[in-house]
């Protein structure tokens, strides 16, 4: 005699992005189930620690992808079931880039009418700004305190005068970050 297996065991089809900027929920997660036996896959979503998104169900040929989106950082379970077969697991985690976090050291102007001179970060007396985080190097527009932060409106870096400043910076995934006020 012979005992015969499905010709494919089922798989979640599992695929997922990440989220675009710190802060925001825009992850997403597609499923697109194949193989196993029944007529149809349930797919059930749960993020660690909290309650499953509703069950859904995919009828091959009609109805073969499910995407979630909106989703936030974390840890997410899913689970595939043919409703004959033991359903499948996996794991995923919807990562965010780390927050664009700004030092900004600025020493009093000497004289009258001066402007910042910007240094290197570490010499003694010197005004300067580093960053940490985000997704490659931003782009800075510095704007005077009360001005509409509007690009086009910024001010010029290198002819900085007393006042107070907010820093917008927008790094190479277009996320946005305003820092200050900086006086």
């Amino acid at each position: 005699f012979t005992i015969n297996e499905p010709p494919t065991v089922l798989v979640s089809g599992l695929s997922y992005d990440d989220i675009s900027c710190f802060g925001f929920c825009d992850g997403q997660v597609v499923i697109q189930p194949f193989g196993g036996v029944g007529a149809f896959y349930t797919i059930i979503i749960t993020p660690d620690g909290g309650s499953s998104y509703p069950p859904q169900v995919l009828v091959p040929g009609v109805n073969d992808t499910y995407m979630l989106n909106n989703l936030c950082a974390g840890e997410y379970q899913v689970q595939v079931s043919d409703g004959v077969c033991p359903p499948v697991f996996n794991n995923f985690v919807i990562m965010e880039p780390d927050e664009i976090e700004w030092t900004i050291v600025t020493d009093p102007l000497p004289c009258n009418g001066d402007v910042i001179v910007w240094s290197e970060p570490g010499v003694l007396n010197g005004n300067y700004y580093v960053y940490e985080g985000g997704t490659g190097p931003p782009d800075l527009y510095w704007f005077e305190q009360g001005q509409i932060i509007t690009l086009g409106n910024e001010e010029d870096i290198n002819n900085l005068g007393p006042g107070t400043y907010n820093l917008l910076s927008i790094d190479a995934a277009g996320c946005e970050t305003v820092h200050g006020p900086v006086t």
